[in-house]
């Protein structure tokens, strides 16, 4: 008699069963032995029991279906509830393989129940979908036998299906059946071709069924015994970690253990730093008006999460230990240990969210698995509404729940709350303190009374809760309130608070419990002190304080700027007399674009800045000291910079030092007194800015299209960073302290990590249109090219009207006007090209002879910026680049003096290049040679060849190896490549020593031949 499956499925009885489990495995059967509607029917009326076959016998509509998916639903409906977080959590949680349960059907389970709790919507998001395959993963192997964990940890799978297999082939190989399959005849088939009455064969499988259940649960008791006794003898042997091999703890708790591909130990930028935690309210998320108590979240300055909870994600995602300097610390100074820094994805509703969390190094309170912090919130922009009990991020509201138990414990501790000794001066001066700002106030300005709870509260032990606190009457709802909390010796603390009374004269703060005690505070039991004051009048500063800030508008500065400007600023003496003044003319006609001092320098909004941190945590350095010789400078600079309103006060909580950098001090004047750049060290910050990426221009390529003009301006900005506004968001993030005292920039600073891209954003973006031939720039200098001096005129009125419109100004002191040769980025540019500066040359040639290593590469790398100015560079210095491979030890040789030499006298020479011409023919010359090859772009005039680039490299060692008529091949084929935007499209002469390419029709052809 042929055998079926359905023998292996257990009968689904109702209750806390899973049926989703159960029905996923009889359809499969179905599928298998390829049943039909009615017998699907039957065999899932035979397979309910107890609880399920009650429901089927109580509703006669059910005996009428016959559509097997419509019963499936009614089903579904009835014991297929949908479980909240909890329950998902709760299921997921207590996974375990039971005795007699094979590894098909915890995999089974494992899928199903992983599903639910991490992918509930189905979603396809790839972040979720793997997500939840690694949840699979960890927590089969977590739910597996101890026998049979420890051998598929040590086969290490890498996803769930290969963790399953290997699973059964160990329990194959640990049973004594082996891989056998019990399957008895149930005589199904016998059942179904019987045309009997539905209701009477469910009465009748009824009473035999609850017989064969009183057996099975004697069969299973005697069968658990043994297999417990087993599991705890499992338990107690204690087995090394995976991971540095001590047997104190698990792998999944050692501090060693990444949980993913990064990892950093002990970072600089976080050294030495003190993060608070919770001083915020506490919320419980709420999905469907139903409370989220098994993972509420709580507020605080960053966000934490329990260990355990990390080891059931098991997640992949970037893992950093931070430095064990770095301390969190609760509000009552409490330090949090913690193992490491992990980003996680979470859903709250429906909606994903993405934020950092510390891993704490023990448990915490059990009411609550993670702490959303200050960082998540500002993050996200998270606004608390403490009237509707919503969270608004965005467009989206997601209501909350305060955490307010109105039952009265039992046990409980009566708070007795003694009045405070302490007169107004006193807790006006904590006020000050608090606001971190130094006011002069007068006692009439400060009005302190005492403030009672608005009804009875009971604080559990070592939780947090929002309380009422009553406004007395004769307090002004006009002006803003301080609430001062007493001093207690019950051990839980009240937050200070500034406030806004509600219509119902209430107001809320936080009372926490830090003991292990409840403590009960009755109604109108004192908590503290409600103040009253001006808040301009404490906030202002003292007038020995006021700084003076740059507050006037666009057209007196402009005003400024033509007053301050004379034509002596310019020089222009190299030109005769008309010249000299048409040239004067126009650059005091467009007086609006110079900047003489801080307080007329340009200032403009064009491009934005924006800098944004990798996670919210501020951070501090000491001030370095300043020496002696820039102090006066120092505070002159500050002096200025406040004046013109660059920098402000500031009372950030993000603290950098200052450096002063000294300037170069012109050769002729050594008598001058010597003058400092202010920077600020924003290395620290620098190592959390996430990038903001552009592509410079290259230096060649601004070259080439600006040399070979016989009439050139350099332009140079004033402060170039100092004229980019900053957001206030913004401000405080670059605050920089200094002996004189705090302070925070107003425009784009210098050492940022991103100011140099921000500017060329800016610059790009003024100049767009106009920049090609007779404009280009690189930073903060613009050179401008003509061929007469109309020319330079016209194209200068158009930088400048550019300026103009985007109220940038240029320094007058560093202009270089109507030059017939210039000195541009280590080049020196004229009519007849471009050439190594004279500044440059003399590094080269005065360079000693290289002693080391070391010396080697930095001759090698000063040659490299002139590559293109010599021809066959690379098998110049082929013996000088041989010294630098690995394993080589260093001879200097005569080879090595010889390109040495050689390569000095070629820079000495100045080489000089032309400029390209497109009306002109074009010839290309190549060679090669046993270690390199080369090529020459040049254009002919009158009859002469001029050089316009080189092109050189060495042979790798397969090329090498090439017959001599190949390598002819490769530099030919090298050049057209590397020139390629000069050549394509044009038809051009090749010039090779390589005769017998003469007999070839076509390159194709020659080398096929090779």
């Amino acid at each position: 008699m042929a055998q079926s499956l359905i023998s292996s499925l257990t009968p689904f009885k109702g209750g806390n069963e899973n049926f989703d489990f159960f029905i996923k495995q009889f359809i499969e059967i179905a599928r298998i032995e390829k049943w039909g509607e009615a017998k699907k029917i039957l065999v899932l009326k035979l397979n309910l029991k107890d609880e399920a076959l009650k429901f089927l016998v109580s509703n006669p509509k059910l005996e009428e279906l016959d559509h097997f998916d419509s019963l499936v639903k009614k089903l579904e409906e009835k014991f297929c509830k949908k479980p909240n977080f909890e329950e998902a959590q709760r299921q997921f949680n207590n996974l375990k393989q039971k005795v007699s349960q094979s590894i098909s059907d915890l995999a089974e389970q494992v899928s199903s129940t992983t599903d639910k709790f991490s992918n509930p919507n189905n979603s396809e998001e790839e972040n979720i979908v793997n997500l939840t395959e690694k949840l699979k993963l960890s927590k089969f192997i977590e739910a597996l036998r101890p026998d049979i964990r420890v051998e598929v940890k040590k086969l290490g799978p890498k996803n769930f299906k290969s963790a399953v297999a290997i699973a059964k082939n160990i329990d194959n190989a640990l049973s004594d059946d082996g891989a056998e399959i019990n399957v008895t005849d149930s005589g199904i088939n016998q059942i179904l071709s019987q045309q009997l009455n539905t209701n009477k064969q469910i009465l009748e499988l009824s009473e035999k069924v609850n017989a064969i259940s009183s057996q099975n649960l004697c069969v299973n008791s005697l069968t658990e015994a043994p297999a417990t006794n087993s599991n705890n003898v499992q338990s107690n042997q204690q087995s090394p970690c995976q991971i540095c091999g001590k047997l104190n703890h698990k792998a999944n708790n050692c501090f060693h253990y990444t949980r993913g591909n990064y990892y950093r130990g002990n970072v600089r930028p976080n050294y030495n730093r003190t993060f608070r935690a919770n001083n915020f309210h506490p919320y419980r998320s709420r999905t469907n008006h139903r409370s989220n108590s098994g993972r509420g979240f709580r507020g605080a300055n960053v966000s934490l999460i329990q260990p355990h909870i990390v080891d059931q994600i098991k997640t992949k995602t970037k893992v950093e230990y931070i430095s064990r300097m770095v301390r969190i610390k609760t509000i009552d100074n409490t330090v949090v240990p913690y193992m490491s820094v992990i980003n996680l994805k979470f859903k709250i509703e429906n909606k994903w969210f993405s934020n950092q969390f510390f891993v704490t190094l023990n448990s915490w309170n059990a009411q609550y698995h993670a702490i959303l912090g200050y960082d998540f919130l500002q993050r996200n922009k998270v606004v608390i509404d403490t009237v509707n009990k919503q969270l608004l991020v965005g467009n989206q509201k997601f209501d909350f729940e305060e955490n307010s138990p109105t039952n009265v414990c039992s046990e409980t501790t009566d708070c007795d709350i003694s009045e405070s000794d302490k007169n107004k001066k006193e807790s006006f001066e904590q006020i000050n303190n608090n606001f971190g700002e130094k006011g002069d106030v007068s006692e009439e300005t400060f009005h302190a009374l005492n403030v009672k709870i608005a009804n009875n509260i009971t604080v559990q032990p070592f939780s947090t809760e929002i309380i009422n606190l009553k406004v007395p009457k004769n307090i002004s709802k006009n002006k803003d309130l301080i609430f001062i909390p007493k001093k207690n010796k019950l051990g839980y603390l009240i937050n200070e608070s500034l406030n806004v009374p509600t219509n119902a004269n209430l107001f809320h703060t936080i009372i926490e419990n830090n003991t292990n005690k409840v403590i009960h505070v009755r109604k109108n039991t004192i908590m503290g002190k409600l103040s009253t004051f001006d808040v301009n009048d404490i906030m202002s500063p003292s007038k020995s304080e006021i700084y003076q800030i740059n507050n006037l508008n666009l057209n007196e500065i402009h005003k400024m700027r033509r007053d301050e400007l004379l034509k002596f600023d310019f020089k222009l003496d190299h030109l005769n007399d008309k010249d000299k003044k048409d040239m004067q003319d126009l650059l005091l006609k467009n007086n609006k674009v110079f900047s003489k001092s801080y307080k007329t320098l340009g200032e403009t909004s064009a491009v934005i800045p924006e800098f944004s941190l990798l996670h919210n945590f501020p951070l501090q350095t000491k001030p370095y000291s300043i020496p002696l010789m820039a102090k006066k400078y120092a505070q002159q600079e500050i002096n200025n910079l406040l004046e013109a309103g660059i920098i402000e006060p500031s009372s950030s909580s993000y603290c950098f030092p200052v450096i002063f950098i000294k300037k170069k001090q012109n050769p002729n004047d050594s008598n001058s007194e010597p003058k400092f750049r202010m920077v600020v060290d924003y290395r620290l910050l620098n190592s959390i800015t996430e990038t903001f990426k552009i592509c410079l221009p290259k230096i060649s390529e601004i070259i080439k299209n600006i040399a070979g003009r016989k009439i050139y301006c350099v332009l140079d900005l004033k402060s170039a960073f100092f004229q980019i506004k900053l957001r206030d968001e913004d401000k405080r993030k670059l605050a920089f302290c200094t002996e004189v005292g705090n302070f925070q920039p107003t425009r784009l600073p210098f050492g940022s990590k991103n100011s140099t891209s921000y500017f060329h954003t800016l610059i790009s973006k003024y100049l767009n249109g106009i920049t090609g031939k007779n404009v280009q720039f690189f930073l903060d200098d613009i050179i401008i090219a003509a061929d007469s001096l109309c020319e330079l005129k016209v194209t200068l009125q158009q930088v400048f009207d550019r300026l103009i419109k985007f109220n940038l100004t240029l320094d007058p002191s560093k202009l270089q006007l109507c030059k017939p040769e210039i000195t541009y980025l280590g080049f020196d540019l004229n009519a007849n090209g471009f050439s190594p500066s004279e500044q440059n040359v003399n590094k080269v040639t005065n360079f000693p002879r290289p002693k080391n290593l070391k010396q080697v590469q930095m001759f090698l790398g000063m040659l490299n910026y002139f590559r293109g100015l010599i021809y066959d560079y690379a098998g110049i210095v082929e013996p000088l680049v041989k010294l630098t491979r690995k394993n080589t030890p260093f001879v200097w040789s005569v080879e090595c003096e010889n390109a040495f030499n050689t390569v000095q006298e070629i820079i000495l020479k100045k080489p000089t290049l032309k400029n390209f011409d497109p009306n002109l023919p074009i010839s290309l010359i190549t060679d090669a040679s046993k270690i390199a090859i080369c090529g020459i772009l040049l254009q002919k005039k009158d009859n002469v060849y001029y050089p316009l680039e080189f092109l050189s490299r060495k042979l790798t060692p397969a090329e090498c190896k090439y017959p001599s008529i190949r390598r002819e091949l490769l530099a030919i084929y090298a050049s057209v490549k590397h020139f390629h935007d000069k050549l394509l499209g044009e038809n051009f002469e090749l010039l090779t020593d390589a005769k017998p390419l003469t007999e070839y029709q076509s390159l194709e052809k020659a080398r096929n031949s090779c």
